[in-house]
């Protein structure tokens, strides 16, 4: 189901909500990949790291996963958790991006996200980083329902954790 402008409006004014926030399980922890689809209109595809052996659940697990991670690296923090795995989460999203491309005949603008200030914006096949990554607008997640509005792509305890980590 495909989502219009005047949808989209509509669902403002009869709410009367400026900000909306309803992130699924599994939705809005980094890391995760942004397609923007549209004007101001985006959708997540999150990234979940699995243990040696660990069976995919994808209603927990909703997107991407990358397997076999070993539990040493589980038992750190988030942030160190992508740091490791960096070249698998580049690869996966990546492929996200070309696999969208392949279905949509074009190349969508794609963003990864690796943190609140951390982003690799994929741009002429490859990736750029940079220190701001996409928010507000409308967010859906992959089965096109509205997760966000005007707000950021990721739940707030994720800044509080990120934070903590800097400053211990």
């Amino acid at each position: 189901m495909q989502i219009t402008l005047v949808q989209l409006k509509i669902i403002c004014m009869k709410t009367e909500y400026s900000l909306l926030r309803s992130f699924k399980t599994g939705y809005g922890e980094f890391p995760y990949v942004i397609l923007k689809e549209g004007h101001a209109l985006y959708v997540q595809s999150p990234i979940h790291f699995l243990g040696e052996g660990e069976e995919v659940d994808f209603k927990k697990y909703p997107g991407t996963t990358i397997k076999d991670i070993p539990s040493e690296h589980l038992k750190q923090s988030r942030e160190s958790l992508i740091f490791l795995q960096h070249h698998k989460i580049l690869e996966v999203a990546e492929f996200i991006i070309r696999k969208t491309a392949y279905y949509n005949k074009k190349t969508p603008e794609g963003c990864l996200v690796l943190g609140t200030n951390r982003a690799m914006f994929y741009r002429s096949g490859k990736f750029i980083p940079e220190t701001y990554i996409p928010t507000g607008g409308v967010l859906l997640n992959l089965e096109n329902k509205i997760m966000g509005m005007n707000v950021e792509h990721y739940k707030p305890y994720e800044v509080t954790k990120e934070i903590s980590d800097h400053e211990i």
